[in-house]
């Protein structure tokens, strides 16, 4: 339940002007203190508690159990009987706190001070009007519009309620007579009437008026500054609970700023330490000859270390690579390969055409390793994802939707994501990359692997698996097939006499194509 500000704002105008007192001044103190959104209840707190404070004027309800001595709010229940955490006793609230106002002046609320507002600043304002205020204050979540003070509509009465006052008669006076001014020049016609002589009455006059000004100068100054206070601790224990402190760590170093920065910065030490032990642990667990070293000097040679073996892992992997693809490795190319990555240069007699195919050749087969793992990983999948017509259904209400939304029995977070990641891996990923490598022309079997991949994914799990074991075989045969094709090719063998007899195949004029005696080379129909 939450209560009108503007209405509140406007109640407490009227309600000010009843009691005699500055609305404008009344209305800073309370938005200096709850007359804002989000702020029914105080937003600070001390020990791990909010403060328990309600209201246009934070009525504090302490006590037993709060962390919190007892206030204003507990005075406004005993008089009133009514709870200041109802959202609903906004307008007695109002009336308790600035009759509380009116009798002992602002210094109870911090916020005045803050607001640059003296403790008696606006309240000395000559008698009461007399009149009710007449404010609706609509509470919302109620269905209700509560109307204090009087009948009348429930709006506000636009601007000019707002900004309407009276300076009262006497030609203006009236205005001075509110104001603290005219306080300050009572108390010292006063003080000049018991100290001067009784021929001079107000000898002192002048001397008591800059006494008492200045008396109440120092007195806002200092609420301002008990304010300021009270404000900068609060922002003190929050920072120090962010950085990692208990509440009740935050509320012993918050009262004094030195201790609370030399805590800080004794955190980030023991910060620093931790991070420098961690990395030295794993210095020790890896590269024990260094732990001993400062600790830069030891990363440094480590990282120096890691980048060599990267490098000799690297040069390991290109030398297995070279006897793959029928590099010599002690051939000075072979060398050259394996040390820098440089490739050799073309075959000498290896014509334009055969360049291509074999570039050709090469990207087949290292898609098709890519694929076949791809394959692999969906076959782990599989098992654990959803099957049959309603797999679609399932997989969006267990990714979609909130647990307790899904029974167990339709949909789970587990299983919808191993579908979801199912069917990226074979709709997304693999399908695109089996059409790359069975080309424009595929055959018969490749052409059915292909259709059953499309509409596998609602397929029975035991139907589909066998569709990704066909694939990843057909892939296989192309994979081992492009590989020879360019292994012959950089040999130069790739248009000689067959082993079992066959007659060579024709030169192709720009990539080698598949003899035509050979209607079925990957053995796939």
């Amino acid at each position: 339940m939450a209560y009108d500000l503007k209405a509140a704002e406007a109640y407490i105008r009227e309600s000010a002007r009843a009691r005699g007192m500055d609305p404008d001044k009344a209305v800073r103190v309370a938005r200096s203190e709850g007359l804002a959104p989000g702020v029914y209840q105080s937003t600070l707190g001390k020990n791990g508690r909010r403060e328990p404070s309600y209201g246009p004027f934070q009525l504090l309800v302490g006590g037993e159990g709060t962390g919190y001595g007892k206030g204003l709010g507990n005075a406004f229940i005993e008089q009133t009987g009514l709870d200041p955490r109802d959202p609903s006793t906004v307008q007695q609230q109002i009336d308790f706190a600035l009759d509380q106002a009116k009798a002992g002046g602002w210094s109870p609320w911090y916020g005045a001070a803050k607001a640059g507002i003296g403790k008696w600043d606006g309240i000395r304002a000559g008698e009461p009007s007399g009149v009710a205020p007449t404010t609706q204050i609509p509470v919302t979540g109620s269905g209700d519009t509560m109307a204090f003070g009087g009948a009348g509509d429930d709006t506000l009465g636009g601007d000019a309620m707002a900004s309407t006052s009276n300076p009262g008669g006497l030609g203006g006076l009236g205005g001075f007579a509110r104001s603290d001014g005219f306080g300050d020049w009572l108390s010292a016609i006063g003080a000049s009437l018991m100290s001067s002589p009784s021929n001079n009455p107000l000898q002192g006059f002048s001397e008591n008026l800059s006494n008492r000004q200045g008396q109440r100068q120092r007195q806002d100054a200092l609420d301002i500054a008990r304010a300021e206070k009270a404000n900068d601790r609060a922002a003190m224990r929050s920072l120090l609970v962010s950085r990692g402190f208990t509440p009740q760590q935050a509320e012993a170093y918050s009262s004094n700023p030195s201790v609370a920065n030399a805590a800080m910065d004794g955190l980030a030490l023991d910060e620093a330490k931790r991070e420098k032990n961690v990395t030295r642990d794993w210095l020790r667990q890896n590269h024990p000859d260094l732990a001993d070293l400062p600790i830069d000097v030891a990363v440094s040679l480590a990282n120096q270390r890691r980048s060599s073996q990267k490098e000799a892992n690297d040069a390991s992997q290109r030398e297995s690579l070279a006897e793959r693809y029928g590099i010599d490795p002690n051939s000075p190319e072979g060398q050259r390969f394996i040390l820098t990555g440089t490739l050799p240069a073309p075959d000498k007699g290896v014509t334009a055409g055969d360049r291509l195919a074999i570039r050709e050749a090469d990207d087949i087969a290292r898609d098709g390793d890519g694929v076949i793992g791809l394959l692999d990983e969906a076959l782990k999948l599989s098992p654990d994802a959803y099957e049959g017509a309603t797999a679609g259904a399932r997989t969006w209400m267990g990714n979609n939707l909130p647990d307790w939304a899904v029974p167990d029995g339709v949909a789970d977070a587990k299983t919808a994501q191993a579908t979801k990641t199912y069917d990226n891996i074979i709709t997304t990923q693999a399908l695109g990359s089996l059409k790359a490598i069975f080309g424009g022309a595929p055959t018969e079997g490749e052409r059915a692997i292909l259709l059953d991949v499309q509409g596998m994914s609602s397929q029975p799990k035991a139907v589909r698996e066998e569709i990704i074991k066909r694939a990843k075989a057909a892939v296989q045969r192309r994979v081992e097939f492009n590989r020879d094709r360019a292994s012959e090719l950089r040999g130069g063998t790739y248009y000689k006499p067959r082993v079992d007899g066959a007659p060579p195949a024709a030169a192709p004029v720009a990539a080698p194509t598949v003899p035509a005696s050979d209607a079925d080379p990957l053995g796939l129909r």
